[in-house]
């Protein structure tokens, strides 16, 4: 075979190989400079994404102010008014009392129950009302009933009906397997008083985009919101004083249980995430 002719074609083969590799390196330049449109996907588009149960979020903003209350001994001076054998109160101010024999609080509770009617709310503050079985109960009128846990929480308010929710204002009512009263916990907060101005807070939309930037409070996969609510939890303990702050309480189910997580209103960090307990 000529060598010439030989010469000629690889020539021409690595001409066209080059002509081929400038082609794609040029092409590749073209795609990776592209502007790249970053799609952000809206709150309730993550949660659907991940089976997410949820209401209409509310874009709605409240005026809300901070409150304080006193530090004080109220539990402990007035124990001695409880007809009950086994009652103490601990350092920190909480109340415990046992039942000698579970009490029948005459509520018609079953398994069922999943919340309290009208009448059972006002038979359970007839009860809250007894002097012998408890202290100041009827200032504790915020009531919940968690079927789960068989547990009843009558909070104190702080502002406007929002309940105090971070155990420092409550009382935590046990029941047995026959929904009956063996024993509860108690505490209590003094002279709640509002500070003048008035906070303008998150919406329940906002709070719910806190929750779901981070992975330590991500709402998991196939959850149901249960419900959220203003509340207020104890953000400063001071020396004879507590503050606390409105907040956004989230509650969800799943598979293991109910969960809480609080986003404080005003400044938007998550506060807790906790059991429902």
């Amino acid at each position: 075979m000529d060598f010439k002719r030989i010469q000629i074609v690889l020539v021409f083969f690595f001409l066209v190989f080059d002509i081929y590799l400038l082609f794609m390196l040029f092409n590749r330049a073209e795609v990776a400079s592209l502007p790249t449109e970053e799609i952000e996907l809206t709150i309730e588009e993550n949660l659907s994404n991940r089976g997410v149960t949820f209401d209409e979020l509310s874009t709605e903003k409240y005026q809300l102010p901070f409150v304080v209350s006193e530090t004080n001994n109220h539990l402990a001076e007035n124990i001695s008014q409880l007809e009950i054998e086994d009652v103490s109160v601990n350092q920190e101010g909480m109340l415990t009392g046992m039942l000698s024999e579970p009490m029948d609080l005459g509520l018609g509770l079953t398994a069922e129950t999943t919340g309290f009617s009208s009448e059972q709310r006002q038979a359970l503050q007839d009860i809250l009302e007894n002097p012998a079985l408890f202290i100041s109960g009827d200032v504790y009128r915020n009531i919940w009933y968690v079927n789960s846990e068989q547990v009843i929480y009558a909070r104190m308010t702080a502002y406007d009906g929002s309940p105090i929710v971070d155990g420092t204002a409550e009382i935590r009512i046990n029941l047995d397997d026959n929904y009956m009263m063996t024993g509860y916990t108690q505490t209590f907060q003094s002279n709640i008083t509002e500070l003048d101005r008035d906070r303008t807070i998150l919406s329940e939309r906002e709070a719910l985009e806190i929750i779901d930037r981070r992975v330590e409070t991500l709402i998991p996969d196939d959850s149901t919101i249960h419900y959220s609510i203003l509340v207020y939890y104890r953000q400063t303990q001071l020396d004879g004083l507590n503050v606390y702050s409105p907040a956004w309480q989230i509650v969800y189910d799943n598979p293991n249980g109910r969960f809480t997580l609080l986003v404080d209103g005003i400044r938007g960090n998550t506060v807790n995430r906790n059991q429902f307990n």
